[in-house]
């Protein structure tokens, strides 16, 4: 069941606004503390500096605006804070924040930035790619897809991945199948749970005409045995196996 969006008002736009204005205020804090060390002050002044723009960006939207048209008091904040601040002669008015915490508040701040809300069409692109005409740039779509689903493994779960998957292990380039079996074998092998949903597909491939993609479906087949003999599917795939040891080609 799909969870109903919260409605939007211009109180929620007042309080996310507020918070990214703390969160990047913490930010250019932190970049001022380590300011300190003399070694480092004209990386860190490159850093809150890049800071400032991406904000100022931001702020301004994605229209080319001039000088005079950016408002004033969004102009004043950028001009004071581009020159990094003195210290505070009284450290105790500071608040301490580790180098976890500054990456904790940046994932934070990034999580309302353009980038985030992009990733469904970025998925879009790739699957669309999957369809290229050229076996070559399909072969290197999946490993875009696979370099996606190693940084969010559930990514298997969506039905339009599953589907697009499931077409390209019957691809007609064997390279597209293998790294088709390359790409959810790895993910099946670390997540039970999606065994059930990729089974069938890699079954599908032990007698796959492509030498390379039966020696790939075998091996996932062996490792899921190994790690499971419990597997409700243990019976079809040692029998799958055992079927291989007459396998025309002498090397599986």
């Amino acid at each position: 069941m799909m969870k109903k969006k919260k409605r939007k008002t211009p109180e929620n736009d007042d309080e996310t606004k507020a918070s990214e204005e703390v969160l990047r205020q913490l930010i250019l804090n932190w970049l001022t503390e380590k300011s300190r060390d003399e070694l480092s002050t004209l990386h860190i002044r490159a850093a809150r500096q890049t800071q400032l723009v991406a904000f100022l960006k931001k702020d301004v939207g994605n229209n080319d605006l001039a000088l005079e048209d950016i408002p004033s008091h969004t102009l004043a904040f950028f001009r004071d804070e581009w020159l990094p601040p003195q210290m505070f002669e009284d450290d105790s008015n500071t608040i301490p924040i580790t180098r976890q915490g500054i990456i904790h508040v940046c994932a934070q701040l990034a999580l309302s930035g353009e980038l985030v809300h992009s990733l469904a069409d970025f998925m879009g692109s790739i699957i669309h790619s999957l369809n290229n005409t050229q076996a070559s740039f399909r072969t290197r779509a999946l490993k875009s897809l696979a370099m996606v689903v190693e940084a969010d493994p559930s990514v298997l779960s969506e039905a339009r991945v599953q589907t697009t998957i499931a077409a390209k292990l019957k691809d007609p380039s064997g390279s597209v199948r293998e790294a088709s079996l390359d790409l959810i074998g790895k993910f099946v092998l670390e997540r039970p749970a999606l065994n059930k949903q990729y089974f069938k597909q890699i079954y599908g491939r032990i007698t796959d005409t492509g030498l390379s993609v039966r020696k790939r479906a075998i091996k996932i087949f062996r490792e899921m045995c190994l790690k499971s003999a419990e597997d409700e599917n243990y019976v079809v795939m040692c029998s799958s196996l055992i079927e291989r040891i007459n396998d025309p080609e002498e090397s599986i």
